[in-house]
């Protein structure tokens, strides 16, 4: 994994504001199930020097509040680790 040296200001897939982005060319695992910090990640396949690869955008769940049924408590927990 890595960060993107040209990274977006907001998400290309969904347009809100993200925490961070990652890119990966090999073996990833998702889970967000009780995820205390993230509440979304988007995906984005891109092409970087010919390699297919995949952007990650994590959300917190402040972050995706907007278009999502985040508890107020994880969104609560999530702003007093910030």
């Amino acid at each position: 994994m890595r960060v993107p040296a040209d990274a977006p200001t907001t998400c290309p897939v969904c347009e809100h504001a993200y925490e961070s982005v990652s890119l990966h060319e090999t073996g990833l695992m998702i889970n967000l199930i009780e995820n205390m910090r993230f509440q979304r990640v988007c995906f984005e396949p891109v092409l970087e020097s010919n390699t297919s690869m995949i952007r990650f955008y994590h959300h917190t769940h402040t972050q995706a509040s907007g278009d999502t049924h985040a508890s107020d408590a994880a969104a609560a927990a999530i702003q007093a680790d910030e």
